[in-house]
């Protein structure tokens, strides 16, 4: 088969959709009765006429082992343990106590890993990760970093849902980076220091080379280039001149300011290009370029989006590393496995299903117009490329 990976992907994408809409179990139970029954048929009429049906039972009962992967993969990440801090929370504020560690870049905005809260005058162990929104009054952010616990003062709410039928859900955008509280600390309340974080942490270190590239930036670039230019590389779209935001909103453009796949694969073609450049040999240059992508998504911030293309471009690598190129529609099968066996609340998020509709866009759409042009010269050929994969996923 060309594609194996396919028809898994397909079965585990199914699996945790159906989970996703509450599909009920007894009628999940009764199609696959119904399907083993119509295999076993199949299999006694095969077996009469002595033809073996072995390859395809296998090939079945994969299917139907990753559907179920599917929905209980669902299922284990949407259920919480109790205790959990979301089940402490409601859509009023209700005022708190909380302690635990720093899980990101310190900003008017950080996230924190819970370990405790106190509500009514009782302290009690808990879990979950809050966003927690600090005054600049509370928190001067060169003296905490990643890892450090802190104890924090104010207001917990649930983040807001729907506001309208099949509109824009807040709390489900949250809840897929694994955030299912808000914290906002307390006017003039400061941000208490527990305990600075020990050992090497990746994670710090990571923050600390953003930091680098941040000032470097800064020293570099006018204030108007700096902001597009930490948006473009950082992921950081806080510091863009209001005019000029608005100038990618009217055109219809402000996606680009969004890191995914072009930012990724034109960080990929520079790593490359060097690499080449100073005779880095083919397989150790893949190996880097792995590892390069990796810790790019990491600086990145690791959102969902910048998740998708590290992967999409790792599983490339991978095959060039290993001397075969896998065709795009088995890689963007192994993306979709891989990101969603980590975060199967991915398929809440809008961004998630336009990757996958775009590469399949470029996997059987593009080749259909190529052919129109593959036997003209070299740049013609090239030129029109660039159009066509905008059209194929355009459409």
């Amino acid at each position: 088969m060309k594609h194996p990976l396919l028809p898994i992907a397909v079965a585990f994408l199914m699996g945790v959709t159906a989970a996703f809409l509450e599909v009920d179990l007894q009628w999940m139970g009764f199609c696959v009765v119904l399907f083993f029954s119509n295999w076993l048929l199949g299999w006694l009429r095969f077996r009469r006429k002595k033809v073996s049906r072995i390859g395809s039972c296998r090939d079945d009962l994969l299917l139907i082992l990753f559907f179920a992967l599917g929905f209980f993969r669902y299922w284990t990440g949407v259920v919480l343990p109790e205790g959990h801090i979301v089940f402490m929370a409601s859509g009023l504020p209700k005022e708190v106590w909380i302690t635990g560690k720093i899980h990101s870049e310190v900003s008017e905005r950080f996230v924190l890993s819970v370990e405790g809260i106190r509500i009514d005058q009782k302290w009690q162990n808990t879990s979950g990760t809050a966003l927690v929104y600090a005054k600049p009054l509370s928190l001067k952010k060169e003296e905490y970093s990643c890892g450090d616990r802190v104890l924090v003062h104010g207001e917990m709410r649930l983040p807001a849902g729907k506001r309208n039928p099949n509109g824009w859900n807040y709390r489900d955008y949250l809840a897929v980076q694994g955030i299912h509280v808000l914290v906002s600390v307390k006017q003039g309340a400061p941000v208490f220091l527990l305990e600075k974080g020990k050992g090497f942490s990746l994670r710090k270190k990571v923050y600390q080379w953003k930091e680098f590239f941040r000032r470097r930036i800064h020293d570099e670039m006018e204030p108007r280039q700096e902001g597009l230019i930490q948006a473009l590389l950082l992921g950081e779209r806080g510091n863009i001149p209001w005019e000029l935001k608005q100038s990618f909103i009217a055109t219809g453009t402000v996606h680009i300011l969004a890191i995914s796949g072009l930012h990724m694969g034109l960080v990929l073609f520079a790593v490359l290009f060097l690499l080449h450049l100073f005779r880095i040999p083919r397989r150790p240059r893949f190996l880097i370029a792995m590892a390069g992508v990796w810790l790019y998504a990491l600086i990145a911030g690791g959102n969902p989006s910048v998740v998708r293309a590290m992967v999409m471009a790792e599983i490339f690598l991978l095959g060039k590393f290993l001397g075969r190129p896998p065709p795009l529609l088995n890689s963007l099968s192994a993306a979709v496995l891989f990101i969603l066996a980590g975060n199967p609340l991915e398929i809440l998020d809008l961004g998630f299903w336009l990757s996958i509709l775009s590469v399949l866009a470029l996997a059987l759409i593009y080749p259909s117009f190529y052919a129109l042009v593959e036997n003209y010269p070299k740049f013609a050929r090239e030129t029109a490329a660039l159009f066509f994969g905008s059209l194929a996923v355009l459409i």
